[in-house]
């Protein structure tokens, strides 16, 4: 609520739980399953702090870890061989991206030295042929396409310039070259930003946007974009 206090409700409508954190949840909370037994865990930050609470309503393990800098996106949980060893990846002021284990840990190896802009992005895991990547956009626009050390796999030189912030999409290819990331600007442009460093853009009308979207609306090939303007919505192929 907006005195930042959290509450657990049941289906009946009875408060289990509530406690209060120190500011608001930076966008969703996640649910992981650190301890392998099927009962899940509310992983969410806050701009100062990062939480990981039981089901019960308590701090697990080492949380919540108070951040040396605030967050610049939501925390993300990676899982990549399912196996629920996570991976917990929270961008901070400084140009970081900050590494911890599911106990709430430092990750010794990560190795990401930032150098190009505070991250804007929560940092999403792509796996293409056994080949992991770790996707997030910088403020400046440019797309990091990572390692799990946090080193950069794929360049992108080509930026995401006029990123508002808000939706976007990653439609993902046979090979992270063929892969796209798809975004709009406060003009109503729609880009498709390709990996291989080619950016395609239309803006079919001449105005501003409020909101867009992209997703795959009439089969499961090509993106469609919807765009809403003043008092209308127009969705285009």
């Amino acid at each position: 609520d907006k005195n930042n206090r959290i509450y657990l409700i049941s289906n009946n409508g009875k408060v289990v739980w509530e406690t209060t954190l120190d500011g608001p949840i930076m966008g969703s909370v996640k649910q992981v399953d650190v301890y392998k037994n099927k009962k899940l865990q509310m992983l969410f930050n806050t701009p100062n702090s990062l939480y990981l609470l039981d089901r019960n309503g308590n701090a697990v393990e080492s949380f919540p870890i108070e951040l040396k800098s605030a967050a610049t996106a939501e925390v993300s949980a990676v899982d990549y061989d399912k196996s629920r060893d996570y991976r917990i990846f929270i961008p901070t002021e400084g140009e970081e991206i900050l590494c911890f284990d599911s106990y709430g840990k430092l990750v010794q190896g990560w190795n990401y030295t930032g150098g190009s802009g505070d991250i804007v992005l929560p940092v999403e895991h792509i796996r293409i042929k056994r080949k992991d990547y770790l996707f997030s956009l910088t403020e400046g626009g440019d797309v990091l396409l990572l390692n799990r050390k946090g080193e950069p796999r794929h360049k992108v030189s080509k930026k995401a310039a006029g990123f508002k912030l808000g939706g976007y999409k990653l439609d993902i290819g046979s090979k992270i070259s063929n892969s796209s990331l798809y975004f709009a600007d406060i003009t109503g442009t729609a880009f498709r930003l390709r990996f291989d460093d080619s950016l395609e853009k239309l803006q079919p009308r001449p105005q501003n946007s409020s909101d867009y979207f992209f997703a795959k609306l009439d089969n499961e090939v090509s993106m469609d974009f919807g765009l809403l303007y003043n008092e209308s919505f127009a969705a285009f192929s």
